[in-house]
């Protein structure tokens, strides 16, 4: 493929992601803000941090609806991050009382991401096994070990 079509291809995808983004909504009259790239994951203030931050590819998952992963969000004001906002800001896993497991912010990322990721490196083997012929290549099914999130394990 010629570069010039590369670029209006590339140009054609960013206005396509923008107007996308004002059509999801707006917060008093302001823009509601997406980031697109990459975000660092913390653990909240007050946490024993065990392991290394992850660097989460926010914008490789644009193809999931939002509320797959922000479950509260109503899609108009801003979404605030699930670790200072009452969602799941535990610092610990709570010892007493199993149900509240997912308050706690480790156990929160993990059943979702992991979770997910086991889901689709699951789908995909299932597909691989049904001897039906792929016109498409598989999804990659991200992450499932420590260390392929927290590289500085």
């Amino acid at each position: 493929m010629e570069k010039a079509a590369v670029l209006v291809i590339c140009l054609a995808m960013v206005f396509a992601v923008g107007t996308a983004m004002e059509a999801v909504g707006s917060d008093a009259g302001g823009e509601l803000c997406v980031p697109l790239g990459s975000l660092t994951l913390r653990p909240p203030e007050g946490a024993d941090a065990q392991r290394s931050e992850v660097e989460f590819p926010h914008g490789l998952h644009f193809n999931y609806s939002c509320r797959e992963c922000h479950h509260n969000w109503e899609g108009t004001a801003e979404n605030l991050n699930c670790m200072t906002s009452g969602c799941h800001d535990l610092v610990e896993a709570p010892r007493d009382n199993p149900d509240q497991s997912i308050l706690f912010y480790k156990n929160a990322f993990h059943e979702l991401c992991i979770g997910c990721h086991k889901g689709i490196k699951a789908e995909n083997r299932q597909l691989e096994m049904s001897g039906k012929i792929l016109k498409d290549k598989l999804p990659n099914s991200g992450p499932t070990s420590c260390k392929e999130c927290h590289p500085e394990y």
